[in-house]
């Protein structure tokens, strides 16, 4: 029993080191100031294409994809391996939240630049509500790490 203790004391200090972004043991859709922006997720390895449709209050189009090394080389556990979009009223009442499927690596020929992509869309007014959670297994447990929608396109040279 008191290595069973010693064991969950262990995984409490874990997650607690590891940062408060990565406490999270399940995906949640608060939006604080701290809330960082997707962009930040793979810092210099992320393209965001948004797209608005129609008018007004129209649906928006998100296609992101990752450049980092550590989720195109080898499937690895570290990469991410769960996306969950979850999107909340203005209230903060929680709406929906979705499994995101995210692609196997590839490349678009004739550029050899592999990333890993998934897309979604989203109602215009929602936007601001609306939070991508990122899951990585640490060899114990998933912990999901939120970010909140950037609301515009991030470029970056390897998708050209």
């Amino acid at each position: 029993m008191r290595k069973k203790t010693l064991f969950f004391v262990w995984c409490v200090v874990a997650t607690t080191v590891l940062g408060a972004d990565l406490a999270s043991l399940r995906p949640s859709g608060e939006i604080t100031a701290e809330t960082p922006s997707l962009e930040s997720a793979y810092p210099g390895q992320i393209y965001i294409q948004r797209t608005q449709q129609g008018f007004s209050d129209g649906a928006v189009d998100y296609e992101v994809r990752v450049y980092a090394d550590e989720t195109t080389v080898a499937p690895r556990l570290s990469a991410f391996t769960e996306i969950v979009l979850v999107v909340s009223d203005e209230s903060g009442v929680q709406l929906v939240s979705a499994q995101i499927e995210f692609s196997e690596p590839v490349s678009i020929s004739p550029n050899k630049n592999k990333f890993r992509s998934f897309s979604f869309s989203i109602r215009k007014g929602l936007e601001k509500t609306t939070v991508i959670n990122v899951g990585r297994y640490n060899g114990a447990r998933m912990l999901f790490t939120r970010y909140r929608l950037p609301l515009k396109s991030i470029d970056h040279p390897k998708a050209h």
